[in-house]
């Protein structure tokens, strides 16, 4: 079980989120259907969703201060350039992993909290893959998303 704290890391910029909003609806099943068949819900649950809110969530729920602003358009122009970077993924026993919903937005949620408290891309890499990973050991984009003080990423936090 996690522990909730809402506590925002002092001295840190405050992320603006521009995106989509929407709900998730979250329904279990006994077993993963076949094409066209009817199968019945044994759970029925609904939350906020889309992936700027799911990824806000998450950064807030690390300790970045948080604001979201819908409904924005904009035009990009000009050439992208970087570096690659390469990184393991957290490895999930299969006994554990549940749903992947969420997983991405939770990435861009640890990626976030990373470069905000002035992490190596290294370093926010593999803490942006831990977070990502808490997010799949449960149903739903939200449920699983971790605080500073999650066991998982506690210790990378030195929390």
């Amino acid at each position: 079980m996690t522990s909730r704290s809402n506590k925002v890391v002092p001295g840190h910029p405050i992320v603006l989120g521009c995106g989509q909003l929407c709900l998730d609806y979250l329904v279990t099943v006994p077993s993963f259907p076949v094409p066209d068949q009817k199968i019945r819900c044994t759970s029925f649950k609904v939350q906020g969703g889309g992936n700027t809110g799911n990824t806000l969530t998450c950064a807030a729920r690390l300790g970045l201060a948080s604001r979201i602003l819908a409904k924005m358009v904009t035009r990009l122009k000009g050439n992208v350039t970087g570096r690659l970077y390469i990184v393991t993924a957290e490895k999930i026993p299969s006994s554990e992993l549940m749903d992947t919903t969420g997983a991405g937005d939770a990435f861009t949620g640890g990626l976030l909290y990373g470069l905000c408290t002035d992490m190596t891309l290294e370093e926010t890499l593999t803490f942006a893959s831990r977070v990502a990973a808490c997010c799949c050991r449960g149903l739903g984009a939200r449920t699983t998303l971790p605080f500073r003080t999650d066991p998982n990423v506690a210790a990378f936090l030195g929390a």
